[in-house]
């Protein structure tokens, strides 16, 4: 048996793994699957790889770096505070990164410029990370073999930066709006269907499946950009972005 958690963490559900597997394995077929990763699969190519907590704290590093004549020396030190006294709690770690826009929006950029101001820091964090675990092309190849769409939460773009291992072949990056885009050339997008069980038709699923990785918060080479990465609360509110992600998903 395996255990599975849930959101409540008084509640342990047992799974029978045989069943499971068999069910998995049936909706891959039916084409059914999308692979949804997070900062794990990052950490499982990159020993430089965050978790959103420690991506927060490192971007607040950066950014004072970047503005240390506009920000007061203990600027980086009350946003720590702020991501230590959060425990991890998803809702508070995105007020923090508010926050952060904020300061930023209300500091004088012109010596770096406001889009500079919101690019350089990812993109110095990002950059610097590289693919050195051992069996980075093993777990490329696996999720590959899968078929299926592949999404992340994940800003960088370690997973395109990884050879298959067979025909030397690597993933493509997407932003969920550039997905759109594209897909708004075909006349079946988004695929409607009658059969209330499938909403989106066979040739738009394997064209989703063809060795593209969706970015569902966007990439981190899109900062500064109007249809930039999502990062705050406030982001995720807005109308069109809200509008646009539910249409995509």
């Amino acid at each position: 048996l395996r255990y599975v958690f849930t959101a409540d963490t008084n509640h342990v559900q047992t799974v029978d793994r045989n069943k499971l597997e068999s069910d998995l394995i049936s909706k891959f077929k039916n084409n059914e699957v999308i692979a949804i990763l997070g900062s794990g699969a990052a950490m499982m190519l990159s020993s430089q790889a965050m978790t959103w907590t420690q991506f927060l704290i490192q971007y607040a590093v950066e950014t004072q770096q970047l503005l240390s004549t506009s920000l007061n020396s203990d600027w980086c030190n009350k946003i720590n505070d702020l991501v230590d006294r959060s425990n991890g709690d998803a809702n508070t770690l995105s007020e923090i990164a508010g926050i952060m826009a904020n300061v930023l929006n209300e500091s004088d950029l012109s010596t770096v410029g406001t889009l500079e101001a919101h690019r350089i820091p990812s993109q110095r964090l990002f950059e610097r990370c590289r693919i050195d675990k051992p069996g980075a092309s093993e777990f490329v190849k696996a999720l590959r073999s899968m078929r299926c769409p592949i999404f992340t939460t994940n800003y960088d773009t370690l997973l395109e930066q990884v050879d298959d291992g067979i025909n030397s072949n690597r993933l493509e990056a997407y932003s969920h709006t550039t997905f759109m885009s594209i897909e708004e050339e075909y006349n079946n997008w988004p695929g409607l269907l009658s059969d209330s069980n499938r909403i989106v038709s066979e040739e738009s699923f394997k064209r989703l499946s063809d060795g593209k990785v969706i970015h569902i918060h966007g990439i981190y080479t899109d900062s500064g950009d109007e249809n930039g990465f999502t990062l705050t609360a406030e982001e995720y509110a807005n109308d069109r972005t809200t509008s646009e992600f539910l249409r995509f998903l």
